[in-house]
């Protein structure tokens, strides 16, 4: 039945991954014409209201989303109790916030865009997070209740309307804050209304159908859990908001936008740990109340062999491909900007690593550890980011990876001593892994070096011809030392 549980999960993770995917492909295509239809001022405008919206949400939401897929999980007969009163709960801070937001707009607006005429964009920024909060309380309670196939249904219909209503903004288009404005407020509306009838008719669940005794008897127990960690969240956003908002302080729009195009694309890679993640927290907090400490221990052994040999791979793969992936995913007006984008790629597998760990943390334990992992890397980086202000961007990007690297080791570490697992490190496997990684990032980076002095073409070519030596020659080491993911894909391919 253990064996059945973990092969059930490894087709959910693929089933999630693919799904992810397809929501990763829509986010660059997204982008991607945002930066042809935006000039580089306007585009750091649209960065802003993405990342002030993601960071602001966490405290609106009081972090009920994470509260529902952890008690859900639990116990999925009050599944539509828990998921109504975190709506509930989010509605009433999110009309106070947008209250106090009105009462000042214009000072917002100079705050958040460094101007007041940009004031308009203050409804857009609110009807966006309204929007995120429907579809994050919405993933959360198929996610808590283990319902992969109705939350990735609802992802795909996400991010349909996320492209689908982009036409409609454009015919209609005569400057670019208009542009942005009609985008968010177009794409808003589209999501709330059809998020609410995908739950109402397809979820079999009616919201807002609890009684006043539900109310009473579970906003302590949600609120004390996602209250607990919201600190946790809220630093993280910042660690990620924070770069945008110090480089439009610091240096201009501009500089805003071309950092939020850097972290975004070391973002785009979370796919690769967000369809993971998804499926840990419940799926950690289930094993260990069922099968207990030794099975979890094992199971963050082998998650550590996926972050080592899996996560750290992908980094050294996007310093590879950074030029190629700048001219596929922006324009080329931003090849001038590939040095920081190199730098931030050194960071992928740190990040990656946290978002997984995060999650088992999260499922593991309602103690909030990641509430202190999050401070260090949110206090690196303010630290770093005066020290190295002026070495411009550049600066900025170096203290952003510092705060990822925090970030990952401190909850590697926790998890070790929590869970008592010795030698994590320093073991023969691991050890190997490392010295692999490092031997193909001493190849690829003389490659690189090589290949970009060449047309953008040519440059892709070889390199892809490369990099499908170097996985072939990855998977013969890590079959060869026995990795546990590997083994699970060859039985899902034998099979």
């Amino acid at each position: 039945m253990e064996k059945d549980k973990q092969n059930g999960l490894v087709q959910s993770y693929f089933t999630t991954f693919f799904t992810q995917s397809f929501a990763v492909v829509c986010g660059v295509l997204l982008t991607k014409l945002m930066t042809v239809l935006l000039s580089k001022e306007a585009m750091g405008l649209f960065v802003i209201i993405r990342r002030v919206v993601a960071f602001s949400f966490a405290v609106v939401s009081v972090n009920l989303g994470m509260a529902i897929a952890k008690f859900i999980s639990s116990d999925s007969r009050k599944s539509v109790v828990y998921f109504d009163v975190g709506v509930i709960i989010f509605l009433v801070n999110f009309c106070l916030v947008s209250g106090m937001v009105f009462l000042f707009k214009r000072n917002v607006a100079l705050i958040l865009f460094g101007s007041e005429r940009y004031e308009s964009l203050i409804l857009p920024m609110l009807l966006y997070m309204l929007s995120m909060g429907v579809y994050n309380f919405s993933i959360n309670y198929y996610r808590g209740g283990q319902r992969f196939k109705l939350m990735n249904i609802l992802t795909i219909l996400y991010w349909v309307a996320a492209l689908g209503v982009l036409p409609l903004c454009y015919f209609k288009r005569d400057a670019d804050v208009f542009l942005i404005r009609s985008y968010f407020i177009y794409f808003s509306v589209t999501v709330v209304g059809l998020l609410l009838v995908y739950n109402f008719f397809f979820a079999g669940h009616k919201i807002l159908s609890l009684t006043l005794k539900d109310l009473k008897n579970d906003v302590g127990t949600l609120v004390k859990y996602g209250g607990m960690r919201l600190p946790s969240v809220f630093f993280f956003a910042g660690i990620f908001f924070l770069p945008v908002f110090f480089s439009a302080r610091f240096f201009g729009l501009e500089e805003a936008a071309v950092m939020g195009l850097v972290i975004y694309v070391v973002q785009v890679l979370h796919v690769f740990a967000s369809a993971m993640s998804l499926l840990l927290l419940p799926s950690f907090s289930y094993r260990n109340s069922v099968y207990g400490v030794n099975v979890v221990k094992r199971d963050f052994l082998n998650l550590f062999e996926l972050i080592l040999s899996f996560f750290m791979f992908l980094g050294v793969v996007l310093f590879f491909f950074s030029k190629e992936v700048i001219w596929i995913m922006f324009t080329e007006s931003y090849w001038e900007y590939v040095s920081l984008f190199k730098l931030a790629s050194l960071c992928v597998g740190f990040y990656l690593s946290y978002i997984a760990c995060r999650s088992v943390l999260d499922g593991l334990y309602v103690t909030p550890y990641s509430t202190f992992v999050n401070l260090c890397g949110a206090i690196i980086f303010v630290a770093f980011a005066h020290l190295f202000k002026s070495f411009g961007l550049r600066g900025v990007v170096f203290s952003f990876v510092l705060s990822q690297v925090a970030i990952s080791v401190c909850s590697i570490f926790v998890l070790k001593e929590k869970l008592r697992v010795k030698g994590l490190l320093i073991n023969k496997k691991n050890l190997s892994i490392v010295f692999w990684i490092i031997t193909v990032f001493a190849i690829f980076f003389v490659v690189q070096v090589w290949a970009e002095k060449h047309d953008i073409f040519i440059s892709l070519l070889y390199k892809s011809f490369i990099l499908v030596i170097v996985l072939a020659a990855s998977f013969v080491v890590y079959k060869k030392l026995g990795l546990f993911w590997v083994r699970k894909v060859c039985d899902m391919v034998n099979k």
